[in-house]
């Protein structure tokens, strides 16, 4: 492991790796690095951030560990896990625990450990079950109690225990999201789990669902974590509201993801009004996502009226403003007409374009203030996006033909 440290990191977490033995035995800590970290580099991947786990008897053993690295932990949390920024680097450090749950999708009830052994089986995935010492003479040293290495050999997620996913039913969400992302299988026994155990989604807040469908929405993989998703049962289970069409499966492999908002009003596209209504209080969706699920459908009728050329911009433009831009975002994507898409592009990138000339001007070339300032400047916009106007002098001359002419 010390090889594939010295090959995979980053200069600058090297740097800071190489700093932390002698830093943990001023504390008195023991740490290792865990979780993702380990996972990436046996997969030969530079992890982006790194995690690590501390390990302390009393006080508070990742702030020691921050403050002997020269850095201070800057966040914190109840589950003893906290973001330590170090000369600029910033990673996050957790202390050893054990966990239980009181009931499916409660958040868990932590003890801190005193020693990695016990921290290592309460993780999601086997793959996620390895540390790495950074102590002493064992530096580079690999703990693998549940053959996480061997799951990564094979490409496949595997859960650690029978009642993983209803101890924490987030998991069901993280084992595609991994699966799609790193191009694994989910093991036969975890795949059948994971499906027998989809009711307990329903035990999880909104918030904490809606929070993991973001983080679906930022990967590059996103159609396969999606795919996978749709053929497990996962969307549904979610809401009823969700689904992935193949068209929809087809324009993320070419296009990848909207934003976060684009994606939640594509994957409801499909619902009824009173179903994406559902949706909305299921994950309490905030102003801009709800806004997007509930305009997605009203975009649909208008999208025959998009096709050809001989629709000019500013009717678009006028056609669309009254939605939501993540409704108009989930058609750009959806449609199956490559026009409309291009249509839809169009207007995104125009939505909230401005005339060159503002309020004062118009009302200095003889503009009666008023709501004819706010009529002028919406003529200007039009005629900017059809092309009549283009520069500032086009705009200025524009209003004083709008004078000259008769009421």
């Amino acid at each position: 492991m010390s090889t594939i440290l010295d090959h995979h990191l980053r200069r600058d977490h090297r740097s800071l790796l190489l700093r932390v033995p002698a830093a943990a035995a001023l504390a008195g800590v023991g740490v290792h690095l865990v979780g993702g970290s380990v996972r990436d580099l046996l997969l030969g991947i530079t992890p982006s951030e790194l995690d690590l786990a501390v390990t302390g008897e009393e006080g508070d053993p990742v702030g020691s560990l921050a403050r002997a690295l020269g850095g201070a932990a800057m966040s914190g949390s109840q589950f003893g896990t906290a973001r330590v920024g170090v000369e600029g680097i910033e990673f996050d450090v957790a202390r050893t625990r054990r966990e239980t749950y009181a009931r499916p999708g409660a958040l868990p009830t932590v003890t801190f450990a005193h020693s990695i052994d016990d921290d290592l089986p309460r993780r999601d995935f086997t793959i996620h079950a390895m540390a790495v010492s950074l102590n002493g003479g064992n530096v580079g040293e690999l703990l693998d109690p549940v053959c996480g290495r061997r799951d990564l050999e094979a490409r496949q997620v595997r859960i650690l225990h029978s009642r993983s996913f209803r101890d924490d039913p987030t998991r069901t969400l993280r084992a595609v999201r991994y699966a799609g992302r790193l191009g694994f299988e989910i093991e036969g026994e975890t795949a059948r789990l994971l499906v027998e155990n989809l009711r307990w989604l329903d035990s999880v807040s909104g918030d904490r669902i809606r929070r993991e469908l973001e983080r679906t929405a930022a990967e590059r993989r996103v159609a396969d974590i999606l795919g996978l998703a749709e053929d497990l049962g996962v969307l549904p289970a979610i809401h009823p509201a969700l689904s992935l069409t193949s068209g929809l499966a087809a324009r993320l492999r070419e296009a990848g993801a909207p934003s976060a908002t684009g994606l939640v009003g594509a994957l409801a596209s499909s619902a009824s009004e009173t179903a994406r209504e559902g949706l909305v209080r299921r994950l309490g969706l905030p102003p801009d996502q709800a806004r997007t699920a509930r305009d997605v459908g009203k975009v649909r009728p208008r999208l025959d009226r998009l096709r050809g050329d001989s629709l000019a911009a500013s009717e678009a433009y006028r056609m669309l403003e009254d939605v939501h831009a993540g409704a108009v975002e989930a058609w750009a994507l959806l449609h199956e007409d490559a026009d409309v898409r291009a249509r839809l592009g169009d207007y995104l990138r125009i939505r909230g374009a401005a005339p060159m000339l503002d309020g004062r001007s118009v009302i200095a070339l003889g503009i009666e203030e008023g709501p004819a300032v706010g009529e002028m400047l919406r003529a200007l916009l039009m005629a900017r996006l059809d092309g009549a106007v283009s520069s500032r002098e086009d705009e200025e001359r524009f209003v004083k033909r709008s004078l000259d002419s008769p009421a």
